[in-house]
């Protein structure tokens, strides 16, 4: 439908036959999921003017809470509770996979040149807390990784956001 309003004949999406569908229904080993932080989501049209995009694609507009806890990133909410939902709705819909969580961490965005990890910490110990509760709640987590163990060049960020455990 967004593919037809902005003039092209057919979707920028593959379609998959339905022999495609079958062969592949089921056949994934494992889900590998990386999460950082939760939103809220509400639906927004956007105007065929702006173009084509990820963002106008998805008619709908991201929502955070003001009382979530900020680190400083602009995009990154402590939202714990968001991170058993998200396990727990994988398990629901999609038969309960194996599931390794292969991205999960916070930035600290400070001057502080010491190991001021006293806001990851928490963060840590917050997610992996819920993470345990959704493994009780029966999700089938085999695994977890933190987001990383080195500080690294972050993008349009540089070294100011530190997302690394050391």
């Amino acid at each position: 439908q967004k593919s037809g309003q902005q003039g092209l004949g057919a979707s920028r999406l593959p379609v998959l036959s339905a022999q495609e569908k079958c062969y592949i229904k089921g056949t994934c080993d494992f889900l590998g999921l990386g999460h950082f932080t939760t939103r809220y989501v509400t639906q927004k049209s956007y105007p065929s003017s702006i173009g084509d995009s990820y963002f106008a694609d998805r008619d709908l507009a991201e929502l955070v809470d003001p009382q979530w806890p900020d680190p400083g990133s602009e995009w990154l909410y402590s939202v714990t509770w968001g991170f058993r939902r998200l396990l727990n709705f994988v398990k629901t819909q999609n038969r309960n996979p194996m599931i390794y969580v292969t991205e999960n961490g916070v930035s600290e965005k400070t001057l502080c040149t010491d190991l001021c990890d006293d806001w990851r910490m928490q963060y840590y110990k917050d997610y992996i807390n819920e993470m345990l509760k959704a493994v009780k709640d029966g999700v089938n987590v085999k695994g977890y990784i933190a987001w990383s163990l080195l500080d690294n060049f972050e993008w349009n960020e540089g070294y100011a956001e530190r997302f690394g455990l050391y």
